[in-house]
């Protein structure tokens, strides 16, 4: 819960100054989460992975095709919340 509320924080800051995804900051903080729970516990997370990057794909194509954002707002987001949510999970 800490990393997605200081992912949201942070993407609020950037969007301030520079246009950044919110939709993957959201998407890459789900994924962050996953595999910090891969690492943690051992979990097999192949399956659900391949779906949620079918998932990022969709959406980041969307975001893209819609002209909402370029391609470097779009991988930004993603970055953002998965570092956030991943470090997060790991150190707490």
């Amino acid at each position: 819960m800490f990393g997605s509320c200081l992912s949201v924080a942070l993407a609020l800051l950037v969007t301030v100054r520079w246009k950044i995804s919110a939709h993957l900051v959201g998407i890459g903080g789900v994924c962050g989460a996953i595999v910090a729970l891969f690492l943690l516990f051992g979990i097999e997370i192949r399956p659900m992975l391949l779906i949620l990057i079918a998932i990022t794909a969709v959406v980041a194509s969307s975001r893209l095709y819609l002209n909402e954002h370029n391609p470097l707002q779009v991988y930004s987001g993603f970055f953002l919340g998965f570092a956030t949510v991943i470090t997060s999970m790991l150190l707490f």
